[in-house]
């Protein structure tokens, strides 16, 4: 029995092992069907089955799917297991498409498969140092810049290296077309481009020409071509090639002053003509600034000036004008002496007279006689005919000592006959025929609301005194002296009145009037000097530079920036350090960086922004004291607002805004800041495809679309390629596309809104493009600077009114950027020099600015 049993065991040792089944009913695939959705044509996705073997056994699986679907070939799936098949999606061409994966050895199972083919879309062609791609995560082209010197290869270039995503390199000698009327340049796409040279003119009385063989040369302009600044009497012309002066016709009758005024932020005089010349600014010329004397209009031959708060002066015919632009009356008669307040307009006729066409709350004058007039904000006064003083309006501190304030009419008498009355926000005077009387005004000093105590004393000077003016903000009392000499006075606290000789150069004076900050003179030489406050060019001289573009000295840049909403300039030497002027500071200063230096600024209201060249950010105030807690920065956005917010580039890519402070400053996203970039009234941007998206109140139809409808989410603006750069003023916005500068906003010739078109006498391959508040220019070429907009501060580089069509700016050189703020344009040369024109109140132009003189401004 033993062998029986031992011959069973060896047979059942001898059984075959069994083989994997094919039967797999107990095999489930899910799911059922695989979506893949969009995918980009070249891109693949892939999608999972999972195989579940429910049986002890292992089993067989086959699949198959055909293109451009795949999936592998088999597999086994082990009892009790589960195995996941991964499919995959290939689009070849765009378009729907739908497919299957069979499963046999596991009851010939099927999964309906679907997908999309997306076409890819065509990205703008790279530059030798911009790589440009599609990125497939977040669908859109993406554009980088390669590393400053890497070598770069350019069709018309020698030894190319990258520099700020440009390929530099010196001009291939094949790209030299043997005129030298031309600039020999390398454009976008490595082909030669050849820009016409433009030749600076540097002499009024010459005009530039380009000689193909030659070069640059000039040739006198016509006889009688303006060639300098003008003046009433003398304009400066070219005869045979030279400048020289010849006097105009009838400039002693038009030019020659016989009567002075002054206000608020204006000068006015009568000359010998009957006609008024104004210069400054305020209500005697309504929203102008005059940076040197012009003509003010009237409807006839003025008799006599006077300034309150506009200018007004009694007509030769009868009747008078006032330069607020307010209507007086028919019936006025013949009058000697006029005077606007900003409550209307008071006269005085022939007969003595008072006539006046105010507000209803002041009272009535009605029974008055008097000789003549001055005013201030609130009340009148005049010289009554036996020499008092009569005032009415409101009275609290035009009154002498001892009498209360009140609004009504008031008549008193001085120690003597009174012939002139002044009037200034500190102070009155009196000229009488031995001296003058000045009292200083009074103060409201309760909480009623009630009248202070009266100054202590009526302050007297020798009976010398000629003429006398009050400057109104200012305080101060200028006498002039009967032998031509001039005092400076000034109240003190108790009312007195001190006095030093003001000896300034100024030939014998024979009247004086005073404005808000300022005072001018009235020579016995028949000129007019002023001293004083120029902010609004009432001194008759807006700067010291001329308007034409000037050189900043002493600086060699390779950077520059405007301060964003302050008069500041903020500059990046050649070396790598900063330096910063303007907001009335002339003399550079230095700010204090590491070794490394600095790679990009930016100027705020309160102070000064680094990104340095070995990394992080740094911010500086006012007095250069560095400002904590600055975000991390790679580089700044170019941004033009007042808010005083900072926009950059974090180190992670997202744009953001900060504010400097003292305090800790973080860095928010820039939709927390609308006002960032661009203006109240809209802003715009180059988005990364090259598009410029815009969005705001769209006032003047800065956002492109042709009207004046609000958009507060981004609008597209239609234009004809991708924009290297935009740039907006207050009143228009414009972009480089393809060497070509389109604008759209404010049509100033129209006053419409226009949509994007391309500006006319601009020629292509413009290079830079920078606009201020209200002007903008732009870089064509070499040196091919042109602005357009306002002009007034001279900002389009010469005088004269605003231009809708760009004028040329001459310059001695290559231009490498071009910058503006406000009114103030600046050139950087690719030498490093920078030429500025423009607006200098501020010193922005490296020069001192004229805001205030104490030695005399003669008025030409």
């Amino acid at each position: 029995m033993r062998w029986l049993l031992a011959l069973l065991l060896v047979a059942g040792c001898r059984c075959p092992r069994p083989d994997v089944t094919d039967v797999s009913d107990e095999v489930r695939v899910e799911p059922a069907s695989l979506d893949f959705g969009p995918v980009y044509v070249g891109r693949t996705a892939t999608r999972a089955l999972v195989l579940t073997n429910a049986g002890r056994a292992s089993k067989r699986v086959t699949l198959a799917t055909a293109a451009p679907f795949q999936v592998g070939a088999g597999l086994d799936v082990g009892g009790g297991e589960s195995v996941e098949v991964f499919v995959a999606f290939a689009p070849s061409s765009p378009g729907p498409v739908e497919g299957a994966v069979s499963l046999t050895g596991a009851a010939s199972q099927t999964v309906a498969l679907t997908g999309v083919g997306l076409e890819v879309p065509v990205c703008a062609s790279p530059t030798a140092c911009q790589a440009n791609g599609f990125d497939f995560e977040r669908g859109a082209c993406v554009s980088s810049v390669l590393a400053d010197g890497t070598a770069c290869s350019n069709a018309c270039l020698v030894s190319g290296t990258c520099v700020s995503g440009e390929c530099r390199g010196a001009v291939s000698a094949a790209c030299d077309d043997r005129d030298a009327c031309t600039v020999d340049a390398c454009g976008a796409e490595g082909a030669c481009v050849h820009v016409a040279l433009e030749c600076a003119v540097t002499d009024p009385c010459t005009v530039a020409f380009c000689d193909p063989a030659m070069g640059c040369q000039t040739r006198p302009v016509d006889d009688g071509t303006a060639c300098g600044e003008e003046t009433c009497r003398d304009a400066r012309v070219c005869i045979n090639g030279q400048c020289v002066v010849r006097q105009r016709p009838g400039a002693v009758e038009e030019c020659t002053p016989v009567d002075l005024a002054a206000s608020y932020g204006s000068t006015c005089m009568l000359t010998r003509a009957g006609t008024l010349r104004c210069w400054g600014s305020g209500h005697a010329t309504p929203g102008n600034i005059f940076s040197r004397p012009g003509t003010l209009r009237r409807a006839g031959r003025a008799s006599t000036l006077s300034m309150g708060v506009a200018t007004c002066s009694a007509l030769e015919a009868g009747g008078f004008q006032c330069g607020d632009g307010s209507a007086p009356p028919r019936d006025a008669g013949t009058v000697v002496s006029v005077v606007n307040n900003g409550s209307g307009a008071c006269w005085v006729g022939v007969d003595a007279g008072v006539g006046c066409q105010v507000q209803s709350w002041m009272p009535s004058v009605t029974g008055l006689a008097l000789t003549s007039l001055t005013a201030d904000d609130n009340s009148f006064c005049g010289v009554a005919l036996d020499g008092g003083v009569a005032c009415w309006g409101y009275l609290n501190d035009v009154l002498p000592p001892g009498d209360a304030g009140f609004v009504g009419v008031a008549e008193f008498a001085l120690r003597a006959p009174v012939r002139a009355l002044r009037r200034g926000d500190r102070g009155t005077c009196a000229l009488l025929d031995d001296g003058i009387d000045c009292w200083a005004a009074m103060t409201r000093t309760d909480g009623a609301g009630q009248p202070g105590p009266p100054p202590a004393s009526v302050v007297r000077l020798p009976a010398t005194v000629h003429d006398v003016a009050v400057s109104y903000r200012w305080g101060d009392v200028t006498p002039v002296l009967r032998d031509g000499g001039v005092l400076r006075c000034a109240f003190e606290s108790d009312g007195g009145l001190s006095c030093v000789t003001h000896d300034a150069g100024l030939p014998p004076v024979r009247k004086a009037a005073g404005g808000t900050d300022h005072v001018c003179f009235l020579t016995t030489s028949d000129e007019v000097a002023c001293i004083g406050s120029n902010r609004s060019a009432e001194l008759g001289d807006l700067s010291p530079a001329p308007p034409s573009p000037s050189e900043v000295p002493g600086l060699r840049l390779e950077r520059l920036a405007f301060g964003l909403g302050v008069r500041s300039v903020v500059g990046v030497l050649r070396d790598g350090g900063v330096v910063t002027w303007g907001a009335g500071v002339a003399r550079p200063a230095f700010l204090p960086l590491p070794a490394a230096g600095a790679k990009e600024v930016a100027s705020v209201p309160d102070g000064t922004c680094v990104v340095q060249a070995d990394g992080g950010a740094d911010c500086w105030d006012g007095a250069l004291h560095r400002i904590a807690g600055v975000p991390p920065l790679v580089g700044f956005l170019p941004c033009v607002s007042g808010s005083g917010f900072v926009a950059g580039l974090s180190r992670t890519g997202v744009p953001c805004a900060f504010r400097p402070s003292g305090a800790d400053v973080t860095c928010n996203p820039l939709a927390e800041a609308p006002a960032a970039c661009g203006f109240a009234d809209a802003r715009c941007s180059v988005v990364g495809d090259g598009g410029v998206v815009c969005d705001g109140t769209n006032r003047y139809g800065q956002l492109g679309t042709g009207d004046t409808t609000e958009r507060f989410r981004q609008t597209a603006v239609p234009l004809p390629g991708p924009a290297m750069k935009v740039a907006m003023s207050q009143v228009q916005a414009c972009a480089l596309v393809a060497g070509q500068a389109w604008c759209w906003g404010l049509d100033v010739s129209t006053g419409r809104p226009m949509t994007p078109s391309p500006l006319a006498r601009v020629l292509p391959f413009a290079r830079d493009l920078a606009c201020g508040s209200s002007h903008c220019c732009v870089l064509v070429g070499s040196n091919g600077v042109s602005c357009w907009g306002s002009n007034l501060f001279n900002e389009l580089g010469r005088e004269g009114s605003h231009s809708a069509l760009p004028v040329p700016v001459a310059l001695p050189g290559r231009v490498a950027q071009l910058v503006a703020r406000e009114g103030t344009t600046c050139a950087l040369l690719a030498d490093g020099a920078l030429w500025c024109w423009g607006d200098n109140r501020e010193a922005q132009r490296g020069v001192p600015p004229l805001l205030f003189s104490s030695a005399p401004v003669f008025v030409r």
